[in-house]
């Protein structure tokens, strides 16, 4: 089965992050479920799993619901 792919701009829509807060994720968190391809080396979003990474990252993080930054 071939997953949902999305690009680094839907993904920021998704997340509702800016592109350098995605890009320092990208470069950082191995868990993130994307990879490089292509000449261009571009990044292939795998949409699917997105959810699964939130619930994790989540977990992780003091102050954070279902991986999103609480309002203060």
């Amino acid at each position: 089965m071939i997953p949902n792919i999305v690009t680094t701009k839907e993904a920021c829509k998704i997340l509702k992050i800016g592109r350098t807060s995605l890009n320092n994720i990208l470069l950082t968190d191995p868990t993130f479920p994307a990879v490089q391809a292509g000449a261009n080396c571009k990044w292939l979003i795998n949409a699917d799993r997105l959810d699964q990474w939130l619930m994790r990252r989540g977990q992780k993080h003091a102050g954070v619901k279902n991986g999103l930054e609480l309002e203060m």
